[in-house]
């Protein structure tokens, strides 16, 4: 039967706790949120930075690394917006910061929009079938940037932050066709990323089973201890065994068996 002061007396408090464990959820939500929103946001504004500037090739080698993740993590629509929100803030920042030779007309807006944002959507949906796969993300980022080759770009993208006179990737681009130098590029993020998740997983595996084998640590004490402190403490008692056929009976462990007098 319960007891109406125990319901106002427990009621409140467990509504209160369970209000604080819902608004600290929601805040490492919306935490979680922001901090993908201003990774894409960097990604695209080092990507326009490489694009502008010949000094920094080395950033196209890890600046697909937050949309590899959203691809990795989340839903097919949620990458659609991410990609959308990626290639968005890229034309932004190309066309009001930096000079990367991407034309301001709506035509590179609704490519740069959509292009990414259909990329993220189909390697979402294929990572969720056959697993993360390096090879075959990089190989879509080829269709990336044959579809953004209407804005005019020298080398693409990833292969645009490359050209220089006289480097390797310039010379093989000029050879072999800028796509393949992109793919090249493309591939070296997946890798990159695919060797970041599985060091980060391996970490929080090794951290939950620390945790978890020194929960189960118990501490043991010898026989001799444990009888001390079993005599000062109330231990459960423990069954006692009949008392073999034969052997002689007290009279108190007669009548508490229920055994006739007669028969010790």
């Amino acid at each position: 039967m319960v007891l109406s002061s125990d319901i106002s007396t427990h009621g409140p408090k467990d509504a209160s706790v369970t209000g604080r464990s819902a608004a600290a959820t929601s805040f490492w939500r919306g935490l979680k949120a922001g901090a993908l929103f201003l990774s894409l946001v960097l990604s695209a504004g080092l990507m326009a930075v490489a694009l502008a500037s010949p000094k920094y090739p080395w950033v196209a080698w890890i600046t697909l690394v937050p949309l590899l993740f959203v691809i990795r993590v989340l839903t097919a629509r949620s990458a659609l917006a991410c990609g959308a929100l990626w290639g968005s803030a890229l034309y932004l920042i190309s066309t009001t910061m930096v000079g990367t030779g991407i034309p301001a007309t709506i035509r590179s807006l609704v490519l740069l929009t959509a292009v990414p944002a259909i990329y993220t959507y189909l390697g979402a949906l294929l990572t969720r079938h056959v697993g993360f796969s390096a090879l075959s993300l990089a190989f879509g980022w080829i269709g990336v940037e044959l579809a953004l080759k209407p804005l005019g770009l020298r080398g693409g993208l990833l292969a645009g932050t490359q050209v220089g006179d006289g480097t390797f990737l310039s010379l093989a681009a000029g050879m072999l066709g800028y796509v393949c130098v992109a793919f090249v590029i493309a591939y070296v993020n997946a890798l990159l990323f695919a060797v970041l998740s599985h060091v980060c997983r391996k970490a929080g595996s090794g951290s939950r089973l620390a945790s978890r084998s020194g929960d189960d640590r118990k501490p043991v004490l010898p026989d001799g201890i444990a009888r001390l402190a079993c005599s000062s403490h109330s231990c459960p008692a423990q069954p006692r065994a009949p008392p073999a056929p034969g052997s002689p009976m007290s009279m108190g462990t007669a009548k508490r068996l229920g055994v006739p007098a007669g028969s010790v």
